[in-house]
């Protein structure tokens, strides 16, 4: 017979929104919250993800909200507790003379919030970046403050605070089932049933197919690779967009990071003038 177990809060989805979320609501007094993962923590899209802090949106609250995220991250180890693996870089905006107005206006905005954001002529760009050429860029934005962290780093350091707060986590638990009872809902999973009133969805793709089991539909839909092989697919995938980009740009400079992707260009340096750069790591 199945353990059944209540609980106030069930958030399904070991990734950076469910971790996070989890760590949140314990932080803010919740005295009861589980979290499901079907595999491991940061196993599904989080550990695919490259983890870029930046601030430069169109709509002024997620800009707001994203400048305040930065700062968490420049200090995590203080609010948060662990290591991201934050790194600094900046980030440099590019657009037309028609998007003048909007970038300009984005960049008032990021600075009222704190973001050091500032416009750049093309020489002082190209001091920032020695590698490419600005002279025929019209608007040209650095936000200081932008970089990238480690997306496991970071959802384990959000796990481990979480549960260091009480929260339960359960790896290899996939949820097989949702019921509604009376006011409250039943997750299934192999072992344990547990009953909640309230369940965060946190599940990337997968979160359509639960909503569906409570009648609860989002608009979008997935769409899956069948039997293909993924990997091969999209090597070939990859190369026939380098190939658009290299047949349509001046001289661009192309950075990869897998060698088989770069063997595959250095055919196409037979018909265009393009740079190629391979960091290996």
């Amino acid at each position: 017979m199945k353990n059944k177990r209540t609980t106030d809060y069930i958030i399904i989805g070991g990734g950076i929104i469910g971790c996070s979320t989890a760590y949140n609501l314990a932080n803010q007094g919740a005295k009861s919250v589980i979290v499901l993962e079907k595999g491991e923590i940061c196993s599904g899209a989080t550990s695919k993800s490259c983890a870029i802090t930046r601030s430069h949106y169109s709509i002024e609250s997620n800009v707001h909200h994203a400048v305040e995220s930065v700062k968490i991250f420049e200090n995590f180890d203080e609010i948060i507790g662990g290591d991201p693996g934050f790194t600094r870089t900046g980030q440099i905006v590019l657009g037309p003379e028609k998007h003048r107005p909007l970038m300009e206006s984005v960049f008032s905005t990021q600075n009222k919030f704190g973001s050091e954001t500032q416009t750049l002529t093309p020489s002082e760009a190209g001091k920032l970046h020695p590698l490419l050429q600005f002279q025929d860029v019209d608007v040209i934005g650095f936000e200081l403050r932008s970089g990238y962290c480690d997306p496991y780093l970071t959802t384990v350091a959000y796990a481990q605070r979480a549960k260091d707060l009480g929260v339960k986590i359960y790896t290899a638990a996939p949820v097989n089932g949702i019921r509604i009872k009376g006011p409250n809902k039943i997750v299934e999973t192999p072992e344990i049933d547990f009953e909640t009133s309230e369940i965060i969805l946190a599940a990337g793709p997968w979160t359509n197919a639960l909503g569906k089991m409570i009648e609860v539909n989002f608009p979008y839909e997935i769409s899956f690779m069948g039997g293909r092989d993924w990997a091969y697919f999209k090597k070939w995938y990859t190369m026939f967009y380098l190939y658009s980009y290299v047949k349509n740009y001046h001289k661009p400079i192309i950075f990869s990071t897998n060698w088989e992707l770069s063997e595959g260009l250095i055919f196409f340096k037979k018909y265009y003038k393009f740079s190629l750069i391979t960091i290996l790591h």
